[in-house]
């Protein structure tokens, strides 16, 4: 046999060592960027990966109905839609199509809900159930109560106490023989403005701590006699109260209990105003202009105090003419931000409502024709939806918020977050909730609750996962808790008595 000289061995071992080196380097390379050969059908395809981190742990994960193991899980699937099962005993299942993008990943947080949410009674009253205010992050309520033939109580049910509070859960504010003719709550649910009426028909109003009782003897009062005619409201950052009337709008000054006029009204003008957590009113002014194509407005703010005047938005555009709105009611439009000018054709109808956030670093406008978002920071608008919408809540990061119209309940995403590819600007409807009542953003999870026919639901936020977690013929409202897990439902026996049960629910 003739032998292969060394030389050319080591040659040889040599070629096939790069060439070897170059298809591990080109198989690396293409297989971190998804691909994979799908030995059945001697086939290369590209992947992407999904991630799954569901609450609780070490619920079982089914994709396209096989089991892949325990949460948390990454797992690579190849592109396209995949049918995304979550179960574990005890809890209601989680199921969706989930969109598997090329070289990304795809996060899904899903969030189980207890079959039999576990009860415990948290407050029981002695007396029977009059009626019931909550704040707007419904996470505080008053309560009154009839305690007997004579004499009412009014009851703080808090599921949040502050760092560093001795005060428990509920407070008695007060017990009176005197009707209580009003109550109004504070946005924070932190202070109330109380009205009692006594026997001889004299009307008292206190401002009331909700975290302490209340000694009328000692209360702060505030004289409404004067406020006759006006609405009365709490401002954003609740200290302080607004009057408006037809013939001005005051601010009320809790601490040092002085009132100062934010505006001298003018026969015949329409007056929007809002205020802020910062302290800060703002008000619309409908300015005039030479173009009978649009309407033209500024906003000012000042201080609640009065002090720091100032314009923070001028040349404000809004067409009248709707055909512009009408295209984009029947045609599907991008939220892409935009100027606004005379010749903006997104923006129409005249401004009925603004919101104004620090947080969120935005106004919320409504119009008679549609609803838009600015972004103060970029001073770009946004088309929210081509329909007046009503704002309804921001989520805890304050990146989304919730509206409605006559269309159902949306969200809007203001912030985009770069790791979710299935999240996009703009709206999106929450499905299968048409009907819901005092609906709000559940803190730490993807998920949305509501009320609707006597019953709990808890759903993804784009409606999907629609669970009915708690139904009740005699419960009155709910608060939510401190925590996601926690929700605490105000019911009612069958002699009226209220109880506040708290509910675990994941």
């Amino acid at each position: 046999m003739k032998r292969i000289p060394v030389k050319n061995l080591a040659i040889a071992m040599r070629v096939t060592m790069v060439v070897m080196v170059a298809i591990l380097t080109v198989f690396i390379y293409y297989y971190s960027k998804g691909y994979r050969i799908n030995i059945h059908s001697q086939e290369i395809t590209k992947t992407g990966i999904l991630n799954v981190k569901a609450d609780p742990f070490w619920s079982d994960i089914y994709v396209d109905g096989e089991n892949i193991g325990k949460s948390p899980k990454s797992k690579t699937l190849s592109i396209g839609t995949h049918n995304v099962e979550i179960k574990k005993d005890g809890y209601s299942t989680w199921a969706k199509e989930v969109e598997i993008f090329d070289e990304r990943s795809t996060i899904i947080t899903p969030w189980l809900l207890l079959k039999e949410p576990e009860k415990t009674t948290a407050w029981e009253s002695k007396g029977i159930f009059q009626k019931l205010w909550v704040d707007t992050s419904s996470q505080t309520a008053l309560v009154l109560i009839k305690d007997s033939n004579t004499t009412y109580s009014l009851w703080a049910y808090r599921t949040t106490v502050p760092f560093l509070s001795f005060s428990d859960n509920k407070v008695k504010l007060l017990t009176t023989e005197s009707e209580i003719t009003d109550v109004k709550l504070s946005p924070d649910g932190g202070r109330a403005l109380i009205t009692i009426k006594d026997s001889l028909g004299v009307q008292t109003s206190y401002i009331a701590d909700t975290m302490s009782q209340l000694n009328t003897a000692s209360a702060q009062q505030i004289d409404l006699t004067k406020y006759s005619g006006y609405t009365i409201s709490w401002a954003e950052n609740s200290d302080y109260i607004i009057f408006d009337s037809s013939i001005d709008i005051i601010s009320y000054d809790i601490s040092l209990k002085t009132s100062v006029i934010l505006e001298k009204k003018s026969n015949g003008d329409k007056y929007i105003w809002t205020t802020d957590t910062n302290g800060y009113f703002y008000l619309v002014h409908h300015n005039e202009n030479d173009n009978s194509n649009v309407n033209e407005y500024s906003i000012r703010q000042m201080k609640l105090d009065g002090t720091n005047v100032s314009e923070t938005l001028s040349e404000i555009y809004f067409q009248k003419d709707t055909s512009y709105i009408d295209y984009y009611r029947t045609n599907d439009y991008t939220c892409i931000p935009c100027t606004n000018s005379p010749e903006n054709t997104k923006t129409v109808g005249e401004i009925t409502k603004i919101l104004v956030s620090p947080k969120a670093m935005g106004i919320y406008i409504q119009t008679t024709e549609a609803s838009y978002w600015y972004n103060t920071s970029t001073k770009r608008y946004f088309l929210v939806s081509p329909y007046p919408s009503e704002f309804v809540e921001y989520s805890h990061d304050y990146d989304k918020f919730i509206y409605k119209n006559e269309y159902g309940f949306f969200t809007f995403t203001l912030v985009k977050d770069e790791l979710d590819p299935t999240e996009q600007l703009g709206s999106k409807s929450i499905k299968n909730a048409d009907n819901a009542q005092n609906i709000h953003w559940i803190n730490g999870s993807a998920s949305v609750i509501y009320s609707e026919n006597n019953s709990i639901y808890v759903s993804d936020v784009d409606g999907a996962n629609k669970t009915q977690v708690i139904s009740s013929d005699t419960f009155k409202g709910y608060l939510l808790g401190s925590v996601k897990e926690e929700l605490f439902m105000l019911e009612t026996d069958a002699e009226e008595m209220l109880s506040v049960n708290k509910y675990t629910i994941n």
